[in-house]
């Protein structure tokens, strides 16, 4: 089969001539007879427009008991979307080939010989997301270890067997073009055109994720309409590891810093201040994070402001008395407070912004950060230190920004502190109903908790629970209600 129309090929006719010799010879072969199947490998190497054409010419006129298979790195340059709509089409793409967590298991356990726990065995699968060669590559280099298991957390994109086979099997063959935008986004997670352009200072990067899908080079879209994605977590890494080498620390600082900027023209928070602590711009992460921070809120993002204040230079951090109230603040979220070093680190802070604030003749921040350092003491139980802190921040404070503005308050605290309980409980009990009457639930709450002290010391353990009938609040009335320092 076949003969006439290679003959024909050395001639000087039409390729097409050629293949509707072959196209007939198929179409009178017997229906029932067994299908016939012609598979193309490596269809990735094809760049003559005219062996496409003559493809698409084929495909066209096929007869139905012919199929075709290609195999290929990238899409084919056949008309893919009408094959598609026709259903003559089926398609098996990364996603199919990807091993699943069962297949992972079978193939390092039966094939490569590897005693892994199911733990070890998710986390490989994980880190390489089913990524056959990666997986084998990965297998390949436990085989060698002593222990394989303790092997297993070791494993990144930086190892050299993972760098070597994308470096030698598909960097390397890429454009270079390709590879130079493959190089300096690989470290944007999500990626987007928009941000892929203003970090290369070029217009083109709609086209280049085009390219870099098409070539199913471990990009992953995020959502149908293609506006962002994200590389392979194992293949990133390993281009990182390849962009230090080949493009230095300056330019990956310069690439961070430009992301920066288009993060915070974007209002991505976030994504701007972890960028430019990445890169270094200290000064231009602490403005970002102030942006970033709801004045006088308790929902503020705790955890992340801990994990960005704690990365900026002391010097830095001690210039910016608003962001170390904020770090007090995000400490008593995230943090044990009575742990001594919590406790060591949040008084230097405090000692910082007072210092800042007076240097500045910011009273009024001043007396803020009073108010809290005496709402933290008197939960460290240093009663009197409170009241005294009090005292100060009250002679600095207006009536709309003190914690306790009923002077009852301050005079229940005098009175416990003089071991007159009663006197305490009473006044206390007064000022917690006209705060909570008032909707002063941060004031109200603490004062709760005072009540609590004073029955305690009362001996009324059942009023210090908050549980009894006449108790001044229960545990109910605070569901949902959040503060920091309780």
């Amino acid at each position: 089969m076949g003969t006439r129309a290679l003959a024909l090929l050395h001639t000087s006719v039409p390729l097409s001539t050629s293949l509707t010799t072959l196209l007939n010879e198929f179409a009178g072969q017997q229906a029932e007879d067994s299908p016939l199947v012609l598979i193309l490998d490596d269809y990735h190497v094809i760049d003559e427009p005219s062996i496409h054409a003559s493809l698409t010419f084929w495909l066209e006129h096929v007869p139905p008991h012919v199929h075709l298979v290609v195999g290929s790195r990238v899409d084919p340059d056949l008309p893919l979307s009408r094959l598609r709509v026709r259903g003559h089409l089926v398609e098996i793409r990364d996603t199919d080939l990807r091993f699943t967590r069962e297949e992972t298991q079978r193939f390092l356990t039966q094939r490569m010989g590897l005693a892994l726990s199911g733990a070890e065995v998710t986390l490989l699968e994980a880190r390489t997301e089913g990524w056959i060669a990666s997986l084998h590559l990965a297998a390949l280099f436990l085989q060698k270890q002593t222990d394989p298991s303790a092997s297993v957390h070791m494993l990144s994109g930086s190892q050299r067997f993972v760098l070597d086979y994308l470096r030698e099997e598909i960097l390397t063959n890429l454009p270079e073009d390709l590879q130079d935008f493959l190089l300096k986004t690989s470290w944007l997670n999500p990626l987007s055109a928009s941000l892929c352009d203003a970090i290369r200072g070029r217009e083109d990067s709609a086209h280049q994720l085009e390219q870099v899908e098409r070539a199913n080079l471990f990009l992953q879209p995020l959502s149908e309409s293609r506006q962002w994605y994200r590389h392979h977590a194992l293949w990133a890494q390993a281009m990182q590891h390849e962009a230090q080498l080949r493009l230095g620390t300056d330019t990956l600082r310069s690439l961070r810093s430009k992301a920066s900027q288009w993060y915070e023209q974007q209002r991505m928070f976030p994504e701007a201040i972890e960028t430019a602590l990445a890169c270094e711009e200290f000064s231009r992460a602490a403005v970002l994070i102030g942006r970033f921070l709801v004045p006088n809120s308790f929902h503020n993002a705790y955890h992340l402001l801990c994990s960005w204040l704690k990365r900026l230079p002391e010097k830095l951090l001690q210039a910016q008395p608003e962001l170390c109230l904020q770090y007090v603040l995000a400490l008593t979220f995230t943090t044990d407070r009575r742990s001594p070093g919590t406790w060591e680190q949040v008084e230097r802070l405090l000692q910082w912004a007072k210092q800042g604030f007076e240097a500045t003749h910011q009273w009024e921040q001043l007396g803020e950060a009073l108010q809290l350092h005496a709402e933290l003491v008197f939960f460290q139980g240093d009663l009197e230190a409170a009241l005294a802190l009090t005292r100060q921040a009250r002679s600095l404070l207006s009536e709309q920004n003190l914690l306790y503005p009923d002077n009852v308050v301050m005079s229940g605290l005098e009175a416990f502190l003089a071991g007159e309980t009663d006197v305490a409980y009473q006044r206390l009990l007064e000022a917690y109903r006209r705060l909570k009457n008032l909707g002063n639930l941060s004031a109200a709450f603490a004062t709760s908790l005072m009540l609590g002290a004073v029955c305690l010391e009362k001996g009324e353990l059942h009023r210090a629970s908050l549980r009894h009938s006449d108790a001044p609040c229960a545990l109910s009335d605070w569901v949902g209600y959040s503060a920091p320092l309780w």
